[in-house]
């Protein structure tokens, strides 16, 4: 079991680790909840087809929020349900977000609204971030994204002892 792990490490080598962490960073910067001060300036439903689990073409409404951050560029939010899936925010309320969101749009241009999102926006591949949630703030309210802390103060821990793992395996190996 020890050489095989061993083994196993010595091929990935020092480029393949550099690899799987670089994923690793960019699959946690995809799923970590980020946050942004916007002006909500509308929102928007659109169909699209979506394939089902056996082949078939379903139709299913996708919501979206339209909003200017406090710079004045435009940005643009998907807002759909993650439901039991990936990322795991088990998030159900995307009629409610749509209309709080169409409230935002209402009620005008001066309120700052603070919008908590996951995702990229890939503008080759039509890709928005989702949003989790919106509240009305200051416009000088600065959010400490608490959440991502504990995670990556508990990424540091468990990577301190997978090395202190490794070393181990490697110095019974030396015996």
């Amino acid at each position: 079991m020890r050489e095989t792990v061993l083994r196993w490490l010595r091929r990935l080598g020092l480029g393949g680790g550099l690899l799987v962490a670089l994923l690793y960073v960019i699959l946690c910067a995809y799923s970590l909840p980020s946050y942004i001060k916007v002006h909500v300036t509308g929102t928007e439903v659109t169909r699209k087809d979506v394939k089902g689990k056996q082949g078939d073409v379903l139709i299913a409404d996708v919501r979206y929020v339209m909003a200017e951050d406090l710079e004045g560029d435009p940005h643009m939010f998907r807002n759909e349900d993650t439901g039991w899936g990936w990322p795991p925010f088990f998030k159900f309320n995307s009629g409610d977000l749509a209309a709080q969101a169409n409230n935002f749009a209402v009620d005008g241009r001066d309120q700052v609204v603070l919008i908590t999102y996951y995702g990229f926006r890939i503008r080759m591949l039509s890709s928005f971030p989702n949003v989790l949630s919106m509240k009305s703030v200051a416009a000088d309210y600065q959010p400490i994204p608490w959440f991502t802390i504990v995670f990556g103060v508990m990424n540091i821990i468990v990577f301190g002892v997978a090395v202190v793992f490794i070393r181990d395996f490697q110095d019974a190996k030396g015996d």
